[in-house]
């Protein structure tokens, strides 16, 4: 008869013990949660500089300020920044999908509405690179929005450039941009997810 005070006593030991060790790894975390609030980002991670633009990517900045000196150039531009989708279909899909995306170089007209872009692409592309693009190109495409396709070491030369870019700003974009239905991102085998912010070079 005396088993059952033992064991009741025995469970009540084991149960107040793993209630301690939550409290204690709650109190833990909390901790750490605090210390990391109060952290001063500067001192923890002393900020540098690095170029934003890589060599080719500055050549090819070079190229176009030189061709296009009243055009507004942007460079590394998210797909949601200069491109919207109607308001039924949801944001949050779109920027998990295609959003993030982003054009190396973005060409804008006085108003600041993108009207070309260019993709500086390496002499050696790795397959994800090229996928990469290829998504960018079908968004960009939908929108009216014509993506040049530079190859390090073989741009063109400034007269070529000026030639492809000598209709007015306004007048760059696609005559005839892709149906509203291009635009559906909710095919998940037609625009994989996004899980990072990647750009155009691998």
């Amino acid at each position: 008869m005396e088993l059952v005070p033992s064991n009741f006593v025995l469970v009540a030991c084991l149960l107040s013990l793993l209630v301690m060790v939550r409290v204690r790894r709650h109190r833990r975390g909390s901790a750490r949660a605090s210390s990391a609030e109060q952290l001063d980002t500067v001192l923890a991670w002393p900020p540098t500089i690095v170029a934003p633009l890589n060599p080719d990517e500055r050549e090819a900045y070079r190229l176009l300020r030189s061709a296009l000196p009243n055009d507004l150039i942007l460079s590394h531009i998210p797909l949601a920044r200069f491109i919207r989708v109607p308001a039924r279909r949801s944001e949050g899909v779109w920027l998990k999908k295609a959003g993030r995306l982003r054009v190396d170089l973005l060409l804008c007209d006085a108003e600041g509405l993108a009207t070309a872009a260019v993709a500086v692409r390496a002499a050696r592309e790795p397959s994800r690179a090229t996928d990469r693009r290829e998504r960018v190109q079908r968004v960009l495409q939908a929108a009216g929005i014509t993506l040049h396709v530079w190859t390090a070491g073989r741009f063109p030369d400034l007269e070529e450039v000026r030639g492809r870019f000598s209709q007015p700003a306004a007048s760059r974009r696609a005559v005839s941009p892709l149906p509203e239905s291009a635009f559906d991102v909710t095919d998940a085998a037609a625009l994989p997810e996004v899980t990072e912010l990647g750009g155009l070079a691998p």
